[in-house]
């Protein structure tokens, strides 16, 4: 935000030649709300533990461990996260209600009511495995 700031009497401030300064707020940006946790066994967001009924934010990474799940509502879509997995949920950077999810290991299930709600990248993979990796979308 810009603003003109002068004394009383209409000068400038010191050291501001025009008498216009920079102001911004401290306070942190509101997190963009994805959706809910709606059932969770052994999960982790961010390094701590989650259970169902939790928000899902902005940049939030869901690990699962052995023999856990994960299951997320959002605008129009469900993710299930199954065991050994990781995931980065992420809004869409063109302000769309769309969301995107990163999958760093493991398995990822997801529908959507409206075609293309969801985009899933896919990190990583071992060498030889990207060749014959199972992707199925129904």
């Amino acid at each position: 935000m810009l603003s003109r700031e002068v004394w009383s009497d209409g000068s400038p401030f010191p050291g501001h030649r025009d008498g216009h300064v920079l102001a911004w707020s401290s306070a942190p940006a509101r997190p963009t709300v994805l959706g809910v946790v709606v059932e969770a066994n052994r999960v982790h967001v961010n390094g701590g533990t989650v259970s169902a009924g939790a928000m899902v934010y902005e940049g939030d990474h869901f690990a699962t461990e052995p023999g856990g799940m994960l299951l997320l509502r959002g605008e129009g879509a469900m993710l299930r996260l199954t065991e050994d997995s990781a995931v980065i949920v992420r809004s869409r950077t063109n302000g769309a209600q769309d969301a995107e999810a990163e999958l760093s290991e493991g398995t990822l299930v997801f529908s959507a009511m409206i075609p293309g709600r969801v985009n899933v990248s896919l990190c990583s993979f071992p060498p030889g495995m990207g060749d014959d990796l199972p992707v199925i979308v129904r």
